[in-house]
């Protein structure tokens, strides 16, 4: 019970440090995921050649792949989780799903990010292309977790 009112307790100066301390640490951490987006973008683009008008207009495509990544990662899980209920499909069959579509959610929000912003040109191969890999790191660094049902069915 002391632990629930430590905070009602403190001081209005304290209580201020702690709510903009908490909310610095959320910021740049966001700020870092954004960064980091930024970046791999920048790499990514240069590799592959593709053209940009200004550093501006490509921090705003990662700003919103981000933002629209988000919500995309929440309809994969969601997909993902709809397929598993089903109890139809085999394990490497769940993980191929999860791919796919983490694949054309990828390549949609680029598609509509593209189709927006005037500053960036993708060719239409080269999103599916990016979609691809995008998808893929999703799947390495993300894999979907096995349940405990799933590894007793033997599911492969």
């Amino acid at each position: 019970m002391s632990d629930q009112d430590s905070f009602k307790n403190e001081s209005l100066p304290t209580k201020i440090f702690i709510i903009v301390s908490v909310s610095l640490i959320i910021l740049a951490a966001i700020g870092f995921v954004v960064a980091l987006i930024f970046f791999g973008f920048v790499g990514l683009f240069r590799i592959i050649g593709i053209e940009y008008s200004s550093y501006w207009s490509l921090l705003w495509f990662a700003v919103f792949y981000f933002i629209c990544g988000f919500i995309g990662d929440f309809i994969v899980k969601l997909l993902f989780g709809l397929m598993r209920a089903s109890g139809r499909w085999s394990w490497n069959a769940l993980k191929g799903g999860y791919f796919f579509f983490s694949f054309l959610i990828n390549w949609g929000i680029i598609s509509i990010l593209v189709a927006l912003m005037s500053s960036i040109d993708i060719q239409p191969l080269t999103q599916i292309g990016i979609a691809l890999f995008l998808a893929l790191l999703d799947l390495v660094f993300d894999p979907p977790k096995e349940k405990k049902a799933d590894m007793e069915e033997g599911g492969e």
